[in-house]
């Protein structure tokens, strides 16, 4: 895995690390209710990596720049990213 990986890892075996959600849901009611809002409010309550699910999907939302950068760019064959909600991504960012 990248260099970036042990900076950037954050532990889900805590529910503080992220949303709690709902069981078998997730956080999918509040993403589908705001899907901007639900992740601004997540950088502001947990930080630049925060793990959540979206159904049986899990998440990372990541705000730090240089972690985005690195992820996208620089190490990105060193990332798992999944196709369909990669389809997503890109139809709403380009």
């Amino acid at each position: 895995m990248a260099d970036i990986a042990p900076q950037y890892a954050a532990p889900v075996t805590s529910h503080e690390a992220g949303p709690r959600g709902l069981p078998l849901l997730g956080s999918a009611l509040d993403f589908g209710r705001d899907q901007l809002g639900f992740l601004e409010s997540l950088s502001r309550t947990y930080g630049d990596v925060v793990p959540f699910r979206i159904g049986g999907w899990p998440c990372l939302l990541i705000g730090d720049m240089a972690a985005i950068e690195t992820i996208l760019v620089k190490d990105h064959q060193n990332f798992i990213k999944n196709r369909i909600i990669w389809r997503h991504v890109r139809a709403l960012f380009g």
